[in-house]
């Protein structure tokens, strides 16, 4: 018997089932294990969380940028033109 009250007996109960339970999972894995995004590049849904997040964020940046230098027209260059010094009279 608990000498608290029932909401902190209760409280102590779920914590240490919902924590023996994160435990329980952590031991059995459940489907295929996951693996790096380099070993496997067309399967996605292979990769490791991790992974999967870098490499879509690195494609939407690249998506952006890449439709940031369209709209505004990429690099554009300056032409410098050099004056002709002017000639010594003889």
């Amino acid at each position: 018997m608990c000498s608290f009250p029932a909401i902190v007996c209760f409280s102590k109960i779920s914590y240490l089932s919902s924590l023996a339970l994160i435990v329980v999972r952590s031991i059995h894995h459940h489907g295929p294990p996951k693996i790096n995004c380099w070993q496997d590049p067309l399967s996605p849904s292979q990769w490791k969380e991790e992974h999967f997040v870098i490499v879509s964020l690195t494609g939407w940046g690249l998506l952006f940028y890449g439709g940031y230098k369209l709209a505004t027209g990429g690099k554009k260059e300056k032409k410098e033109e050099v004056a002709a010094a002017p000639q010594p009279a003889h």
